[in-house]
């Protein structure tokens, strides 16, 4: 569903269908759908009025019900639209600060990359299922210096 900034409708406020689409940006026939759906219209007549209560408790109601929580060992796979386990329970952190951590994996179902960001509780609650493979530092100055020396050898045969 479209994010349509319910923060402008007045509650007090009866609107039209066209109202409703300049209001909210959508295409009349969405609005239409939305009254198909169970968005309750003031009454019969022409032109058909929405309450704004109604127009925003339907709205609310339908990006709440949209909403698909994930536990703490579940990333939402954007590809899948639900959550999903990590394939394998592997998952690869990317420290950001001291208290903030990326952590990305492959869905279990589609194996496409899946990404979620956390501080260190939920890291560590995390961390009773999961197993971490690889810690990327932060910053390139704390990785390991380079070794020179295989570059040297395979010249040296050539």
């Amino acid at each position: 569903m479209q994010r349509v900034p319910i923060h402008r409708i007045r509650y007090r406020h009866a609107y039209s269908i066209v109202e409703v689409t300049e209001l909210l940006g959508v295409h009349k026939n969405t609005v239409r759908k939305w009254m198909r759906g169970g968005l309750a219209a003031m009454d019969n007549t022409r032109p058909i009025l929405i309450h704004g209560s109604e127009l925003k408790g339907y709205l609310l109601n339908k990006r709440s019900s949209a909403k698909s929580p994930c536990k703490p060992h579940e990333f939402y796979c954007l590809k899948c639209r639900a959550p999903r386990k990590p394939w394998g329970g592997v998952v690869d952190v990317t420290i950001r600060s001291a208290s903030l951590f990326n952590i990305h994996a492959i869905c279990e179902v589609c194996d496409t990359a899946i990404h979620k960001a956390a501080g260190v509780v939920k890291l560590i609650e995390m961390l009773k299922t999961l197993r971490i493979q690889q810690v990327q530092p932060r910053h390139i100055i704390e990785t390991l210096p380079p070794s020179l020396k295989c570059y040297f050898e395979g010249s040296a045969n050539a």
